[in-house]
């Protein structure tokens, strides 16, 4: 197979099949034993099939491995990167807000004598 796809049996018939979206594979003239594709690493991505390499998420975007988009926070989340490595918009808890999308580690605290009693707040 030639880069950008790999080995797949299908009802006993070798063929090769293009990555999906999300995964890539660079290696070119593959024997059988390639049988998956790569997944794109963290912050990285490829929307179309076939694909020999990722591209780079734009500043202020995230994707955990495996994307096929890159994703931003809207207006009343946060960014979170948990030691697991699993990136994700969170709600903004009570008494916070965050008026703007991006990547913001945290929210705003309402200011005294405001109070947001909602989550994901996006004003005060």
């Amino acid at each position: 197979c030639g880069a950008g796809k790999f080995y797949q049996t299908i009802s006993g018939t070798k063929m090769c099949t293009n990555c999906l979206a999300g995964k890539i594979q660079p290696a070119v003239r593959q024997t059988g034993l390639v049988t998956d594709c790569e997944d794109c690493g963290s912050n990285t991505f490829v929307a179309v099939q076939g694909a020999i390499a990722c591209a780079a998420c734009e500043m202020g975007t995230f994707s955990n491995p495996g994307a096929s988009v890159c994703e931003v926070c809207s207006a009343g989340t946060y960014y979170s990167n948990p030691a697991n490595g699993m990136q994700s918009c969170m709600e903004c808890p009570l008494g916070t807000y965050q008026e703007d999308s991006g990547i913001f580690e945290s929210c705003d605290n309402c200011p005294p004598g405001r109070y947001n009693d909602e989550t994901g707040g996006m004003s005060m």
